[in-house]
């Protein structure tokens, strides 16, 4: 993989839940995905109950970077919170970060996820 990909990075609610002690919940789930193709490249589960959103984010945009062998040319988030969280790692290794108004190949493979989900739970 070369440095031309666009990625897109995002930190939701897994639209499964996970048991948990005393009780399940949802943990976040870090998506990676090419800004161009909508593959995800990477996702992550983290406890929502003990790390903030952008702590998975950053540790699957580190994944990912060492999954390609490469840097990426630029990476979209759309939440302040991941922003925040991704922006001295892009800094740090220079690639161009970009708040944007939407992510929509990874709102894609999230909602894809979802779909499949929902079908495991209706079996």
């Amino acid at each position: 993989m070369d440095e031309s990909l666009s990625l897109e990075l995002d930190c939701l609610h897994s639209p499964g839940m996970v048991a948990g002690d005393p009780q399940p919940y949802f943990p976040w789930l870090a998506l990676a995905v090419d800004g161009s193709t909508g593959e995800i490249l990477d996702m992550l589960l983290t406890d929502s109950r003990n790390e903030p959103a952008e702590t998975g984010a950053a540790q699957c945009l580190l994944r990912t970077i060492r999954k390609l062998g490469s840097r990426t040319r630029e990476v979209g988030v759309r939440r302040n919170d991941i922003a925040f969280g991704i922006s001295s790692i892009c800094e740090a290794l220079g690639i161009m970060f970009l708040k944007v108004s939407s992510v929509p190949m990874t709102e894609r493979a999230y909602a894809a996820l979802e779909g499949h989900w929902k079908k495991v739970e209706d079996q």
